[in-house]
């Protein structure tokens, strides 16, 4: 490619989903994941030429049970509280009651939002 050569990059059409999932539902709230930032730096802040926006649902509470600080999908939460409890496959029903009856007091907190992930 020539200097004078022009050519679009990613990041003049990587919004425009974000832009429209926004105007089509303002009240939501914007969840954004991006990688990891180092020492707090501004200099390591990057372009990202990966974007991707969608509609989601994010869990709404910190509690001993969560292992991230945010779960934006239902069987990852259930996935990791099954681990945190020490259940399998092979678990008791009562042990597999508490699981679901512990995953029933966490619904009423997942709340919908835009979700924006950016990367490179």
């Amino acid at each position: 490619m020539q200097y004078n050569d022009k050519k679009e990059t990613s990041q003049s059409y990587a919004t425009d989903d974000l832009r429209r999932l926004i105007t089509e539902n303002p009240r939501l709230p914007l969840l954004v994941f991006c990688g990891k930032i180092e020492n707090g730096s501004r200099k390591s802040w990057v372009s990202c030429d990966i974007v991707k926006a969608e509609l989601g649902e994010f869990l709404d509470l910190k509690t001993i049970y969560t292992k991230r600080d945010v779960y934006t999908d239902r069987r990852e939460f259930e996935r990791d509280l099954s681990g945190m409890l020490n259940l399998n496959l092979y678990a008791n029903e009562e042990a597999k009651n508490l699981l679901k009856d512990i995953i029933a007091l966490h619904d009423p907190y997942w709340k919908p939002c835009i979700i924006l992930y950016a990367g490179n």
